[in-house]
C-alpha cells in the first residue's frame, strides 16, 4: 500500500533522493525539513534557488517522482529505507 507524499516525513523524502541517485541534495532537503507535504509543493524555481538543485534534469526527476509516486510500505521501509512506488 502506498502512502501519499502529503503524509510522508523528511526521511521518506531523503529516501526518494537516494532512490534517484541524487544524494548530493540530501543535506539541503534535511536542513530545510522538506517533508512530503512540502515536496509536492516545490517547483523548479524553489528547487534551484532554495535547495541548490542547479541541474534542470535533476529538478525534473525530483518533480516527476514526487508527482507520480507515493511511499510504499514494505520490508525496506521497516528497515528505514523508503521505497518509491512507480505510478500505476
Amino acid at each position: 500500500m502506498a502512502t501519499p507524499w502529503s503524509e510522508a516525513g523528511v526521511d521518506a523524502v531523503l529516501g526518494l533522493l537516494g532512490g534517484l541517485n541524487l544524494e548530493e541534495y540530501t543535506a539541503a532537503f534535511r536542513s530545510n525539513q522538506i517533508n512530503g507535504r512540502l515536496l509536492v509543493q516545490l517547483d523548479h524555481e524553489m528547487l534551484r534557488d532554495d535547495l541548490g538543485v542547479e541541474s534542470k534534469l535533476h529538478r525534473l526527476r525530483i518533480l516527476e517522482a514526487a508527482a507520480g509516486a507515493g511511499v510504499r510500505h514494505s520490508d525496506s521501509v521497516d528497515r528505514g529505507l523508503p521505497v518509491v512506488q512507480p505510478p500505476d
